[in-house]
C-alpha cells in the first residue's frame, strides 16, 4: 500500500533466559528510531466471598521480594491473557476449575514504572473461588492469606496492583 511505512521485527525473544526477564519484542522504524513494547502481563485475583487471597513473594523472585501480592504473571508469547492467567493461578496457587470460576475482567491498562520507568499493559481478571478449595504454594509464594481488600493499602503489599483490583471489584 502506498505510503504506509513498514515495521520490521529487528528482534523477538520468546525464550527467557529466566523467570525475572519477560520476551520482549523490539522494532526498528525506517528511521532508525528502536520501539520496545511494552511487557504484556497478567493480574488474577481470587476472591472466596468478601475476602481475596492474597500470597507473599518469596525471596527467590526477582520483584517484590517479601511484598504480598495477587497473582501475577507474565504473558508468555503466543498466549491469550485469560489463558496465561489460568497457568499463573494453577502454578502459583495449585487451583484450577472446578475450584475455580472466572468472574469478570477489565479492559488493558497500560502502566508504568515510576523507578524504572519500563512500560506494562495488564490484563486484569477476577475468578471465585470454591470454599473447599485448597491452596497449594510454588517457590514464588512463601505464605498466603485470605484477607479483606483494603489489606492492599497497607506498605507491604505491591503498591500498583490495588487500583486495579479495586476496580474489578466495584462490577
Amino acid at each position: 500500500m502506498r505510503g504506509r511505512r513498514e515495521l520490521r521485527c529487528l528482534q523477538y525473544q520468546p525464550v527467557r533466559s529466566s523467570f525475572a526477564t519477560p520476551a520482549r519484542v523490539v522494532f526498528r522504524l525506517p528511521s532508525g528510531v528502536v520501539v520496545t513494547l511494552p511487557t504484556e502481563i497478567v493480574l488474577a485475583v481470587v476472591r472466596r466471598g468478601q475476602r481475596i487471597c492474597l500470597a507473599r513473594r518469596s525471596q527467590q523472585v526477582a520483584t517484590s521480594r517479601g511484598k504480598w501480592s495477587v497473582v501475577t504473571g507474565y504473558l508468555e508469547p503466543a498466549t491469550d491473557p485469560l489463558s496465561q492467567a489460568w497457568t499463573e493461578l494453577r502454578e502459583e496457587l495449585g487451583l484450577c476449575s472446578p475450584d475455580l470460576r472466572l468472574v469478570r475482567s477489565l479492559d488493558a491498562v497500560p502502566l508504568s514504572s515510576p523507578l524504572s520507568g519500563k512500560a506494562f499493559v495488564v490484563y486484569s481478571f477476577l475468578f471465585e473461588c470454591a470454599p473447599a478449595a485448597n491452596l497449594v504454594l510454588n517457590w514464588e509464594n512463601d505464605q498466603v492469606e485470605w484477607v479483606e481488600p483494603s489489606r492492599l493499602t497497607s506498605p507491604d503489599c505491591v503498591p500498583w496492583q490495588q487500583p486495579l483490583v479495586e476496580a474489578l471489584l466495584k462490577h
